[in-house]
C-alpha cells in the first residue's frame, strides 16, 4: 500500500495558490450523543456544492457518496456528488499503476476500490478528480484575516454503494494495516438519516489509502498551498479544524511526542496508572503501530491485555473503594462498568474514581503524562439510556488509541513536518 500520488496533470496549474503564513480554520460540528462523529464542510466540484464529512484522523480517504447510491448513509439523496453537474471532474483511469484500482479494469476504464471499516461496513467507490475548496470565511493569518477561498484539483472516491459484510476479527495482514478499519456512522444507525454527514475524509497517511490517492490534504501541502501541519480541538458540541498550521486555540506550553510510524498517527505508550498506580503491563504490550491519536474513534482503546489489567487494578481495590458500577453491579458482579454496562452515577460517586493517565515516551527522552479525569470517562456515552454514565474505556485485540472523548481534554497537534503529535490546555475553542 506504499503508493505515491497517481495525479494526471500539474496540479500547480489548477490550485489556487495561498499567501505565505496562512492556515485555514474550518468549524467543527457534532457532538457524540446525536452524531457520534464531529464533522466539517467543504465545497466541490464547478460551481461549487457544499458536503458534510467526517473528520477521521484513523484513515486517508475522502469519500463522498454520488447520486444514485440508493445505500449510501446521511444527507440528501437527491443532493449528492454529481460529476456530470461540475465542469471540473475527471475520472482516473483503471490503468494508472499508481492508484489500488479493482482488476480486471472494466471496459468504461473507471478505477473501482473498495474501502472496509470496523463492524463489517464496505463501501465501493470509483477514483475521480474535482476542484476541492475550503469555504472563503476560514482563511487566517498570523497578521490579519483573508476572505480569499483555498482551492486544488485533488482525487478522492465516489461512492456508489455501501454493504454490510461478515468479516473476521483474525482476518488481518502482518503489517496490521487490514487489521483495524475506521468506524463508520452505519454501525450506530444513521443510514438515511438526512441531518447526519454525508461523506468522510481521512486526515491520515497515505500508506493508508485503500484507492492509493495521495489524501486531501496532502495534495493541498505538496501544492505548497499550506504547510504540513493542522490541529483539533473538540468541544462537547463543535470545534475546529486548523489547516496549515498551530492555530491560537490554546494555552501554556505545546508538549511534543515522537511519531516513529507515517502511517497512522502514532506514539509510543510507557505505562497506563489509575490513581497513580501502574496496570503492571510491559510497554511492549502497546506496540507504537498500533499506538494512535483518532478522531474518529470515540473512546479511549487499550489492548485487551492492558484492559483486563485495569479493571484488575480497580477490582482489587474494592475493600478500601467500593466503587459503583465496579465493586456492585446489576443483579451480579459481573454487569459492570467494564462489560459495557450503564448506571445511574452521581457527581460525588463519579468523583470516587481514580484519574487514568497515559504516560508516554516524549522528546528527548522525557516523559508525557495525559490524565483523563473520572469527569471524562464516566459520562453519557452512545450505549447509554438517558441519564446513566458509561465507561470511556474500551479494548482492541492490538489498538491502542486516544479517541475524540480524551481528545476533547487537549489541544491536539499533528505536527508531520517534523514526525510529531503535540498536546497543548484548550483555550477558546
Amino acid at each position: 500500500m506504499k503508493i505515491k500520488s497517481g495525479l494526471f496533470f500539474l496540479l500547480s496549474v489548477l490550485c489556487v495558490l495561498a499567501e505565505k503564513d496562512k492556515y485555514i480554520v474550518l468549524p467543527l460540528l457534532g457532538n457524540f450523543s446525536e452524531f457520534y462523529f464531529y464533522y466539517t464542510k467543504i465545497q466541490v466540484g464547478t460551481p461549487k456544492d457544499t458536503y458534510t464529512v467526517i473528520v477521521d484522523t484513523g484513515s486517508s480517504d475522502l469519500l463522498i457518496p454520488s447520486i444514485g447510491c440508493d445505500s449510501c448513509y446521511g444527507g440528501n439523496p437527491l443532493h449528492y456528488y454529481n460529476m456530470s453537474s461540475s465542469s471540473t471532474s475527471k475520472y482516473i483511469d483503471c490503468g494508472d499503476k499508481e492508484y489500488h484500482c479493482s482488476l480486471p479494469c472494466p471496459t468504461s476504464g473507471e478505477c473501482f476500490f473498495v474501502e472496509q471499516y470496523a463492524g463489517g461496513i464496505t463501501e465501493q467507490a470509483i477514483v475521480v478528480s474535482d476542484l476541492i475548496t475550503f469555504p472563503s470565511s476560514s482563511k487566517l493569518s498570523s497578521s490579519s484575516p483573508s476572505s480569499s477561498s483555498l482551492s486544488c484539483q485533488a482525487s478522492f472516491g465516489r461512492v456508489y454503494n455501501v454493504s454490510m459484510v461478515n468479516p473476521s476479527m483474525e482476518d488481518n495482514d502482518d503489517d496490521g494495516m487490514e487489521y483495524r478499519r475506521p468506524s463508520h456512522p452505519l454501525i450506530h444507525g444513521f443510514l438515511g438519516d438526512e441531518d447526519y454527514p454525508e461523506g468522510i475524509w481521512g486526515l491520515a497517511f497515505q500508506e493508508l489509502s485503500a484507492s492509493g490517492a495521495e489524501p486531501l490534504f496532502s495534495q493541498f501541502v505538496d501544492n505548497k498551498l499550506l504547510d504540513d501541519v493542522f490541529s483539533i480541538c473538540m468541544n462537547p458540541v463543535g470545534g475546529k479544524l486548523v489547516l496549515g498550521g498551530i492555530g491560537p486555540f490554546y494555552s501554556g506550553q505545546i508538549q511534543y511526542v515522537p511519531m516513529p510510524h507515517n502511517t497512522f498517527y502514532t506514539f509510543t505508550i510507557l505505562d497506563f496508572t489509575a490513581g497513580g498506580k501502574s496496570i503492571n503491563v510491559p510497554s511492549s504490550s502497546y506496540d507504537s503501530r498500533y499506538t494512535i491519536v483518532d478522531s474518529g474513534t470515540p473512546l479511549v482503546t487499550l489492548p485487551t491485555i492492558a484492559y483486563s489489567a485495569l479493571r484488575e487494578l480497580f477490582v482489587s481495590n474494592c475493600s478500601q473503594n467500593p466503587l459503583v458500577g465496579i465493586c456492585t453491579g446489576i443483579d451480579n458482579s459481573t454487569s459492570t462498568l467494564f462489560d459495557s454496562f450503564c448506571f445511574s452515577l452521581t457527581a460525588s460517586e463519579i468523583s470516587m474514581f481514580p484519574p487514568l493517565k497515559f504516560v508516554i515516551q516524549g522528546e528527548d527522552k522525557n516523559s508525557v503524562y495525559l490524565e483523563y479525569p473520572p469527569s471524562a470517562y464516566l459520562k453519557e456515552q452512545y450505549f447509554c439510556p438517558p441519564g446513566q454514565v458509561g465507561l470511556g474505556v474500551t479494548y482492541d485485540p492490538k489498538f491502542s488509541i486516544i479517541g475524540a472523548e480524551m481528545m476533547q481534554l487537549y489541544y491536539t497537534i499533528f505536527d508531520r513536518t517534523n514526525s510529531r503529535i503535540g498536546f497543548a490546555e484548550v483555550n477558546n475553542c
